[in-house]
Parts: structure tokens; sequence; C-alpha cells
């Protein structure tokens, strides 16, 4: 019974078996070509074409073989054609197709080509006609019929080429393997992507599992020369899920498949959850970490990044060295808002040397910004240049946009700025178009210009001592030719107010200050200026056009008790006058240097000053005149006003009266060369003897010249000749005749002049000079007279 049983098991084996070889054997694959071709076009929508004959092979499992298998691409692409098979072999499994199993044995594509672009791999299925509804059948109805199994035993690709924007990736090998129907496939390709070969190797589920609406597993990792990627999820119907992660040891190893030079960073950690819901795209759960390396010129010691969701906010934390200064960071902002314009919240903290700045708030919308540092010129290394000492500083300011997302400028309200330098409030605006503008006013407590300066603050000038004469410089000019630049006006528009500012520069204080600068591309009015300094207040209103040619500048007004040795000292100039002084100007010219400015001088300028001192050049230059040497000059009053007419200046008057007397002078002095053209008219007491002539000065500002060849007439004409007379009786005859005294002004009519015919302080009247010394016999004492002969004979 059992023989029977096998033989009967043989015969129902077989003939199904020799019924589908017998079929294989006599079947001409060839003739099934032109439906193979018609049903891919139909699924596709493409015209596909197989170039080369279909052949069969028959066996216990035949091969079907193919040469040039073409799809078309979409109309308008850059190439006719998609996808392009050299060969394509399939082996499939005789005995498995009995019970309704495809069994691939093996499928073959080798030196494929394909083109991706333009959402070209998108395939429109064609419509199917609809069939024809048969006649109502008398018959019983028939089973349904059982659907095919699919049972892939191997998959395998040789020779691609894929390419995508421009990019061509290799395929080389890639092959998919499987135990069953219900069991997974295994992976395994090799890609080779700029040169870079990729390792690609995973496990996904069974393929009649793809289509259901079961979960699909799979998992695969792509190993590259610098790093490890890999994605494990599932596939539920049409949605996707998966965790991605990636570990690179080191980032700047991918620069070759990236394109580009990637920064050196070590130690990276990447994972995130990935979604495909509905055709939308999902990003969340991002996590990130970076061990350290060097990134645009920091050295990051370690660094961490968190991010729910794409529609959340990141938090970033990271820190290192940046030009051997510890830094920190920590950002947390929503990076779609920043790009759509969505209000969101910001925050940044940056943190070096001890220091911090803040940046909170609503992006697009109001920002406020606070800083902080105990040392401000710590920070110097980080910006490669010294920066101010200044301690403590702390700055706060409410920032809003003007325009959409700070299009048109920036309204900068609320400024608190404190730091050991001083103390800054007040409200601007930036606005970038059509230039640069500032508009807007501050006010401060206390501003000192010496803190602010990268160097540290060196000592206030103190009077000048006697000391050797000036060098004249080498030029032969005294006036410096210095560069004055305007052409900065013209990038910037300003509307700027400052009131009740007290500015601090070594000895000088200036309280008080208030004024307006206004700047039209390159045409700037400071008016008014005004300031409280030591001895009296200041009011200038000064002028400046860049857009001229060349460019002019003009500064006016004046100021009653200055002090010129405070206000000269600010700028590091050494005063050669001392005393209370009173100031009454209005200059302009034309140039782009201080001595073209000079040369083209036109306006007038007065100096009034009481109970002063006259020290450096000016003294030394008079120390000349007998009675006037010894060093620094003491004067109770000194006037001057001069009228200039591009570069000429005419001085009247020019008045000086101290202890030894009165000098008057008029004259010229040309600004352009710098040349002297004037007469001093002396009244001096000089060894007990009234010394009345002129002198003229001429030679230049760097070497001035007193002509004192009309001194010694003068002494001899006057009062020395009476004495001489009374000593040596007869020799009056010889010496020169007084030709009429010189007129001098006082020093009342002088300072009034002087200061454009307004009143002012005058000094108390010079005491009476003091009588000569007598004698016995009430002759004078001969040593006096003898050093009032060599102080006029002996230059």
């Amino acid at each position: 019974m059992r023989k029977i049983l096998l033989v009967v098991a043989a015969i129902v084996v077989a003939i199904p078996v020799l019924a589908i070889g017998g079929f294989l054997l006599f079947f001409d694959a060839d003739s099934f070509r032109p439906r193979l071709a018609e049903a891919v076009q139909r699924a596709t929508g493409r015209e596909f074409r197989i170039e080369g004959p279909l052949r069969l092979s028959p066996a216990l499992t035949p091969t079907v073989s193919v040469d040039g298998l073409v799809l078309a691409n979409i109309p308008g692409g850059s190439s006719p054609e998609m996808l392009r098979v050299a060969h394509a072999e399939l082996r499939l499994g005789l005995i498995a197709l009995i019970g309704g199993r495809i069994e691939i044995a093996s499928l073959t594509l080798e030196g494929g080509r394909l083109l991706l672009e333009k959402q070209n791999w998108q395939m429109d299925r064609a419509p199917v006609p609809a069939p024809v509804a048969p006649a109502p059948a008398t018959s019983p109805a028939a089973a349904p019929s059982r659907p095919l199994i699919l049972d892939i035993r191997s998959a395998a690709l040789k020779d691609w080429i894929v390419s995508y924007e421009g990019e061509e990736i290799r395929v080389p090998q890639a092959r998919l393997t499987g135990t069953g129907v219900d069991g997974p496939l295994d992976l395994t390709a090799t890609v080779v992507a700029r040169g870079t070969e990729a390792l690609i190797e995973g496990r996904v589920g069974a393929a009649l599992q793809f289509a259901a609406t079961n979960p699909w597993p799979f998992r695969l990792t792509a190993v590259l020369p610098g790093g490890r990627l890999s994605a494990e999820g599932q596939k539920t119907g049409g949605d996707w899920q998966a965790v991605l992660s990636a570990e690179i040891p080191r980032l700047d190893a991918l620069s070759a498949i990236a394109g580009r030079a990637l920064p050196a960073l070590t130690g990276i950690h990447l994972r995130a959850q990935a979604a495909l819901v509905g055709g939308a795209p999902q990003l969340g759960g991002i996590e990130g970490r970076i061990g350290g390396g060097e990134f645009a010129g920091i050295t990051l010691t370690g660094a961490t990044f968190a991010q729910a969701s794409l529609q959340g906010a990141p938090r970033i934390d990271a820190n290192g060295t940046y030009r051997g200064q510890p830094i920190t960071l920590h950002a947390e902002f929503v990076p779609l808002a920043l790009q759509t314009g969505t209000p969101s919240p910001v925050t940044l903290r940056f943190g070096a040397a001890d220091a911090s700045l803040s940046v909170y708030g609503s992006w697009p919308g109001d920002l406020v910004v606070e800083a902080n540092a105990p040392d401000l010129a710590a920070l110097g290394p980080l910006v490669e240049q010294p920066l101010p000492p200044l301690r403590d500083v702390a700055l706060r300011a409410d920032v809003a946009s003007l325009g959409d997302r700070f299009a048109d400028g920036a309204r900068i309200g609320g400024i608190r700025f404190a730091s050991s330098g001083g103390t800054l409030t007040g409200a601007l605006e930036l606005g970038w178009a059509p230039r640069p503008s500032l508009k807007g006013g501050v006010t401060s407590a206390r501003i000192d210009l010496a803190a602010f300066r990268a160097a540290p603050a060196q000592a206030g000038p103190t009077p000048a001592t006697p000391g050797p004469a000036p060098v004249t410089p080498a030029s032969g000019r005294l006036i410096p030719d210095i560069a004055v630049d305007l052409a900065g006006l013209r990038r910037f528009d300003a509307d700027l107010t400052f009131d009740k500012v007290e500015l601090r520069s070594g000895t000088m204080v200036a309280r008080q200050m208030s004024g307006r600068l206004v700047n039209q591309a390159g045409v700037a009015r400071l008016d008014p200026f005004a300031a409280a300094l030591p001895g009296g207040t200041l009011n200038l209103r000064i002028a400046a056009d860049a857009t001229a040619s060349p460019p002019a500048l003009q500064i006016a007004g004046g100021g009653q008790g200055l002090d010129p040795v405070a206000l000269l000292g600010a700028f590091g100039i050494a005063s050669p006058l001392a005393g209370r002084t009173d100031l009454d100007m209005d200059l302009r010219g034309q140039g782009a240097t201080t001595r073209a400015l000079a040369g083209t001088a036109t306006g007038h300028l007065g100096l009034a000053v009481t109970e002063g001192r006259l020290s450096g050049r000016p003294a030394q230059t008079l120390a000349q005149i007998p009675g006037l040497g010894g060093g620094d000059l003491a004067l109770s009053c000194l006037a001057l006003r001069a009228e200039a007419d591009r570069g000429i200046a005419a001085m009247r008057p020019l008045y000086l009266e101290g202890a030894p007397g009165r000098i008057g002078g008029e004259g010229t002095l040309n600004l352009r060369d710098e040349t002297l053209s004037m007469r001093f008219n002396t009244d001096l007491r000089v060894a007990g003897v009234r010394l009345r002539a002129p002198v003229p000065l001429t030679g230049t500002l760097a070497s001035p010249r007193l002509e004192m060849a009309g001194v010694a007439q003068g002494a001899l004409s006057g009062e020395l000749g009476d004495r001489l007379e009374r000593a040596i009786p007869g020799i009056g005859g010889l010496l020169p005749q007084q030709s009429g005294a010189p007129s001098l002004p006082d020093c009342g009519t002088a300072l009034r002049a002087a200061r454009g015919g307004r009143a002012g302080p005058v000094p108390a009247a010079a005491a009476p000079p003091q009588q000569p010394a007598q004698g016995p016999a009430g002759e004078q004492r001969q040593p006096a007279l003898n050093n009032m002969l060599r102080g006029i004979f002996g230059r």
C-alpha cells in the first residue's frame, strides 16, 4: 500500500512538473516581449521598450534574460531616457509555481543607468478599461482564485550609475537575499559618491509584508570612512517611522563627500526621530553632541544640541576657547521663525573672560540686550586690539524692529550704560537706507575720556617751565600738515541731541554739555553746542561740508572766563597761554589738511586774557627785548584780535601789559607761508629806566626775528640819553633825538576791541613803576645802568 501511495504521489507531482517543463521547452519567450512592454508601459504611464530578444533557458529553475531595457523620461526632461538596463536575468523556482508561489531564485540587473530629476520618479499609471460585464451565468459560481505569493531569494544590482542634480553615484554592487516567504531580507551594497565609498548593510521585512497594513520593519546602516549612519524603524501602511542616528569620529573626513571643507569637529553623535505621515515629513526628538574640535577659530571643548520638533526651539550649549580666552554659548530660538518672520521667543547668551552678553525677547518683535563686563580690557585678545580699561561695565537696552525683521532699521530705547568711565542714558534710532542714519538723544552724568582710551591715561599737562628753545621743524613750518578727512560724513545721516553731559579729560572738566548734531549726507552742523568749562562757558557753532571741493569747515562762537591750559590739555596740547580768557571767533576755510584750512582762513579771532602768563615759544621770542627775559612772562592783560581774509590775518590790536610795562603792536601774519610782518611799540621800565621804542617783528612763526636796532635808538633818545648827558655833559649832542613817543592803548580799550566791542573784566590799574634806587647825593647806582646797557647792546 505504501508503494502505491508513493507512486501516486510521484505521478501527482511529476505530471504538473512535466506539463510546465514541456510548456517551457516549446514556449517562444520572445513572442511575449510586446505584451511585457505593454504591461510595464501601462503600469508606469511611460514608454517602455525591450531592445534585445527575450530568452528563456528551460530547467527546474528556468532562466529568463534580456538586453536593453529602456524606460522613457518625463516630457521636458534633460534626457529622453530615465532608466536603461544593459542586461537583466531572472531565475525562477519551477516547483514553487505548483503551489502558487513565485520564487525568484535570483534577479540580476547589470549596467543600469538611472536619471532622477524634476520628480520623474513619480509614475502615472495608465487607466485600465473597465471590462464588459458578462451575461449572468447559470452554472455554479467559481471558487475565488488564490493570489500568487512572491518569494525573493536573491536580487542583485551590478555596475549601476544614478545621476541626480549633476552628481553621479556609482553602485558597483548591491544584493538583497531572503530565506523564505515570511522571512526578512538582508541587504548589502557598495556605493561610491564623490570618490568616497560607503558600505550599506541592513535587514528589512518580508517582501509580502511591504504592501500590507501590518508593520514592515527595516534596519539600515551606512559605514563611511568618516562615520557611521543608521536608520531603524518600520512602515505601516503608507506611513514611515524611523530613528536616525550618526556617529562621526571626525567631521572633516567627510569633506570629500560633502563637496566642501568641513570643520575639524570630533566625537559627533546625532540622533533624531523621523516620520512620513500622510505624505508629510516630520522630524523631532533631535539630539546632538560634539566632543571637541576646531570651528571658525574656536576650539570647542564640548557642545550639545536638543530640539523636540522642527516647530520647537532648539537648545544649544557650547563651551571652548577663542584666542586663548574661555567662552560659552547658550541659544534657544525657532529656526523656521527666523526664516518666516513668525514671532517666537529667542534667547542668546554669550560669555567670555567673566563678561556676558544676552539677547532675549521675541523675534521679530521686542528684544532686550544686556551686557556686563567686570574688566573690559580683558576682552582685548578676543578682538585682537587693546580695549579701554573700563571696569564694572553694565549695559541694558530695549531693541525694536523698524520694518519687517529690521529691514528699515532698529529703535533702541531705554539705554542705560554704566562703567568706571561714566554713565549714559537715552534713546536712539538706527536706519539703513538710503544711508546709515542715527537719530535720538542721550544724556550723561559723567564721562571720563581718559577711561575710554585703550592706553593708560596720561597725567594732565602742567604749566610749562623754562627750558631750551623749541627746535624749528624740519619743514620750516609751525602749523602741522595733518589730514582732515571729512569724507566719512557723506556715508551717514544723523540728528543727535545730547544734554546735561559731564565730560572729563585729564584736568579739564566740561559740565552741562548740550548740543545738537545734524548731518545730511556730508553737510553737517553742530549747532548749538554749549559747555561749562573751568572758569566759564563755551558756546560754539561748527559746520562742515564734505560735499564741497575742497571740503569746507567753519567754527564760530566763543566763551568767557575760559582756562586755555585745561582746554588744550584735553587734546594733548600744551598751552603757551594761561589766565582768565575770553574767546570770540568766527573762522572758516577750505582744504583737506590743517595747513590748507589755515591758508584759506577767513573771519576773525579774538583773545582777551586777564591775570595771565605767557610761556613757551612766544615768551622766548619776546625775551629778546630788554627787560622781558627770564622765562615765563606774567601779564595783567593780553588782547589780540585777528581779522583774516583768505589766509592773511591782520592783527589789530595786539597788546600786552605786565610788570615791566606795555607792548602794543599791529601788522599781518600770512598763514599761507607763515611769514610775519609786524611792529611792536614798547613802553617798558628796564633797570629803572623807561624804554619806549619800536621793535619790528619779521621772519616766520617757526623762526621769528626781532629787529633790535630800534630799541637802542629809542633808549638813547629817551631817558637813558638824559642820564648819560648828566653823567657826561655834552654827549647829548651826539645821541639820536626823540621823534615822538608811540601811542599805546590801555588794557580796557584793548580788551574791549579783542572781545569785539563787548565789555568784560579789566584788571586793576598796574602799580606805578618803582623809582630807581638812589645812591648818596641822589646819584643812580652805576651797576643798574651798566646792566641795562649790556642788555641793549649785548644782543
